[in-house]
């Protein structure tokens, strides 16, 4: 018996063998390599769909940040990355909006912790659209949008938050430069033919005159 522990054993067969026991063994070690097989394909699932969503994050234009249920952030993806020019740090909260450089959309004032898009969601709102600006140290202020919302699992215990941040610093300058153009109103001045006339007296001797309503004209 110690040998056979020793060699791996998990189970025994006594003599004399009887069939029915014999049967109930077998189809319980094949159930239960069934089974860790099954577990195994399971495993293996998992770990390619965690890849291919680390691959779509990282692809997509958007920027996407998470954190877990105590405000760590846990996700920061590319775009988010390059959008900072920080990597993603395991910052409580309260320190978010100096690290990376959040402010309120007039851009002169950082975000109190309590408005950070990503910790409203994480205390269950759902927001969509907040317009916040990004101003970067040594770079040029960026205007953003974000979207997000807490995240739970089935039974309802909260896994954390997630949100979006659209750039849309371009479109808010075009959008700028075509109202700049619409409240200047263009101003048209047409020069005066070379050969005109002009309604004046005329006093002097002399000139060729002709008398018109009571004024004189003069050819100059």
């Amino acid at each position: 018996m110690q040998q056979a522990d020793c060699l791996g054993a998990v189970d025994f067969l006594t003599k004399p063998l009887h069939p029915q026991t014999l049967k109930a063994k077998v189809g319980f070690y094949i159930e239960l390599q069934r089974s860790r097989d099954e577990l195994r394909q399971a495993e293996r699932r998992a770990v390619n769909e965690r890849a291919l969503l680390a691959a779509v994050l990282e692809a997509v234009e958007d920027s996407i940040v998470a954190c877990d249920p105590d405000g760590v952030l846990t996700l920061f993806n590319r775009a988010t990355r390059q959008l900072h020019g920080l990597p993603e740090q395991p910052l409580p909260a309260s320190e978010w909006a100096a690290y990376y450089d959040l402010y309120r959309p007039g851009g002169r004032t950082p975000i109190p912790t309590a408005e950070i898009p990503l910790m409203r969601a994480l205390e269950g709102e759902h927001i969509h659209n907040v317009e916040m600006r990004l101003v970067p140290k040594g770079g040029a202020p960026r205007t953003l949008l974000a979207s997000g919302q807490s995240l739970c699992d089935p039974g309802g215990v909260k896994l954390g938050a997630v949100v979006s941040k659209h750039d849309v610093t371009a479109q808010r300058k075009a959008d700028a430069a075509r109202e700049s153009q619409g409240d200047a109103q263009p101003v048209v001045r047409a020069d005066p033919p070379a050969n005109r006339f002009r309604l004046r007296p005329v006093a002097a001797a002399g000139r060729s005159t002709h008398t018109l309503s009571g004024s004189f004209l003069e050819a100059w």
